[in-house]
Order: C-alpha cells, then sequence, then structure tokens
C-alpha cells in the first residue's frame, strides 16, 4: 500500500499503448519529436529533469520506473554527446516481469 501518491509519469511516457512492442514505438517517436539534434547537453538535460525523468548523467541516461504487480515498468533515454554536444538520443520503454 502506498501512503502517497506516486509523481505522475513524464509527459513523454504517459498513455502509451499497454502492447510494449507498439507502446515503445509510441515513446521512441515522442522522444524523436521532442528531442532534435545536435543540442546542448545542458539543455537535454534540463528538459529531461522538468519531464521529471531522473538523471544519471555520469551514464548519460535519464529515466522512469514505476511497479505494477507482478511487472516493473521503466522508460528510459539515453545520449552520446561530444564536447557538451548531444549527436544521438535513443529512448526504450519496457518491463521486467515475475
Amino acid at each position: 500500500m502506498l501512503l502517497w501518491p506516486e509523481p505522475k509519469l513524464p509527459e513523454l511516457a504517459r498513455d502509451l499503448s499497454p502492447n510494449f512492442e507498439e507502446g515503445q514505438e509510441q515513446f521512441r517517436a515522442r522522444v524523436a519529436d521532442a528531442i532534435e539534434v545536435p543540442l546542448p547537453e545542458g539543455e537535454l538535460i534540463e528538459l529531461l529533469i522538468e519531464q521529471g525523468f531522473r538523471l544519471s548523467e555520469s551514464d548519460r541516461m535519464a529515466g522512469v520506473t514505476r511497479s505494477r504487480f507482478p511487472c516493473q515498468l521503466h522508460w528510459r533515454i539515453r545520449w552520446n554527446a561530444q564536447a557538451g554536444i548531444v549527436h544521438e538520443v535513443a529512448a526504450n520503454y519496457g518491463s521486467a516481469c515475475l
């Protein structure tokens, strides 16, 4: 039982298809539409934080996880940058289930 509500999912991650294959494609398309590369890495980080993603700058990854028994759902965005400029962004939506 939760004692407090979970924060809302980032807008990029909301209302995806329950079919993971379709949801993955929807998530990738949303991320591609929202994040045009190249862009400064600081701008990407700011956007992801504003959306509500948790950041791992050392791994150049941002993500959100939600537990829905018997599964744990995850939305992850990874990027590659050189000299502070992001040149590639990849998005992944999936789950790990018991």
